[in-house]
């Protein structure tokens, strides 16, 4: 008895954790999201209070228990919920097709959903066709640990949810689907499970790109999601991406995914991810993904060319993406020695650009008085103080850059 109260205190007090949060971080993560769904042609997905707690809960989850993962153990304090789908109709969300997002030790909200963007598996859940609702969940701990925070988003759809609301009764010649629902007697007819979908497809763009034309500030680099779509590489370029919207085309044949630099070169070593050829048949049948296999470079225009037959008619597009640049001045380290003459009080950009596939800047040593921010796990931003002493240095990775 004891226990069941407090766990009800518990959620008691998630839920309204939740609330005050959700305006914060979460809430400014979600505004950064919507404002890049909208650009791609999708519509903004709309909060929802019991996919916010659930969110929230299994965030806690994570780093109470210091996991990374989708699922949790019965027993366990926290726990709510094996899978994604029963902890939200834990929390007394009605439908069970929901998906789930989680990024942990981000910088903020919008690190995290730029860190989930540039995983393409998790890219497609937050630029899905069918789903029009999100709740979000942020949990931190200040000891250090494997897990510092996690950041939990649950996607669901507002017509299903309504659609679970409501009692059927057995009809013959009538299909049904069942255990859809937070009832699992409720028998669903397929026919209008497959309607409340389309009414939210029909919301959206036919075909949706990412990064979108035009956009600025992309990220150049790809590190590592689970699964990993290249487990042999722990740093990548950015993937480029392209799905198409199932209510309005039945068939998609590629025929060549192309990306191309300011010069009109063509970047060479991708892969070229499909339904046929994913690793963890994780891709459906209209979405592709373009993934270089050296990281891009900084402030670069990249082109990208997709052609294919859709529909049995020919198809192409064409469009243009930028990749982060600073104001702060970037030097390319490749050489094991590298002088730089820094102004003090000056801020700098190191970019270590990777030698290999698994070069990462796992651990730096910096002299003293140099104040360093990871970037990425190849990028540095470095504070030259006021009083620089004769020669101040940073060493990783068999590289040193010495400022004078």
């Amino acid at each position: 008895m004891r226990s069941s109260a407090s766990l009800f205190l518990l959620l008691l007090l998630l839920l309204l954790l939740s609330a005050l949060l959700y305006s914060g971080e979460e809430g400014r993560s979600l505004d950064y999201l919507n404002a890049l769904r909208q650009k791609s042609g999708l519509i903004p997905l709309q909060g929802n209070r019991l996919l916010n707690l659930a969110a929230a809960s299994h965030a806690n989850y994570l780093v109470l228990h210091q996991q990374i993962g989708h699922l949790e153990q019965h027993g366990h304090r926290g726990y709510t919920g094996k899978t994604p789908a029963d902890r939200v109709v834990y929390h007394g969300y009605a439908s069970k097709d929901v998906m789930e997002n989680i990024a942990v030790n981000a910088k903020n909200g919008a690190s995290a959903v730029d860190d989930l963007l540039s995983a393409i598996y998790h890219r497609f859940v937050f630029l899905s066709f069918d789903k029009d609702q999100i709740g979000a969940g942020r949990a931190e701990t200040d000891i250090r640990k494997r897990t510092q925070n996690a950041y939990v988003y649950k996607l669901g759809s507002s017509k299903l949810n309504l659609l679970c609301q409501k009692a059927f009764i057995p009809v013959s010649g009538v299909r049904y689907l069942q255990n859809g629902c937070k009832s699992s007697g409720l028998l669903l007819p397929q026919t209008l499970y497959e309607k409340k979908q389309q009414e939210i497809k029909s919301k959206n763009a036919e075909v949706v790109l990412h990064p979108y034309p035009g956009q600025q500030g992309v990220m150049p680099a790809f590190y590592n999601e689970v699964p990993d779509p290249l487990p042999d590489y722990d740093v990548s370029g950015y993937p480029v991406s392209v799905q198409f919207n199932d209510l309005y085309y039945t068939g998609i044949k590629l025929r060549s995914f192309r990306l191309f630099d300011e010069e009109n070169k063509e970047i060479p070593m991708s892969r070229i991810l499909t339904h046929a050829n994913d690793p963890h048949q994780r891709l459906k049948k209209m979405q592709f993904a373009l993934m270089p296999i050296k990281r891009l470079e900084y402030a670069t225009t990249y082109r990208v060319v997709f052609e294919a037959e859709v529909d049995g008619e020919p198809y192409q597009k064409s469009w243009k993406f930028t990749t982060r640049s600073f104001k702060e001045k970037l030097y390319r380290i490749e050489k094991e020695e590298t002088m730089l003459r820094a102004e003090p009080g000056s801020t700098v950009i190191l970019y270590f650009v990777p030698r290999s596939g698994s070069d990462l800047l796992r651990r730096y040593r910096a002299s003293k008085g140099l104040k360093v921010t990871l970037i990425d796990q190849n990028t540095l931003k470095v504070s030259i103080p006021q009083q620089l002493r004769s020669e101040a240095n940073i060493m990783s990775g068999g590289r040193t850059v010495r400022f004078k």
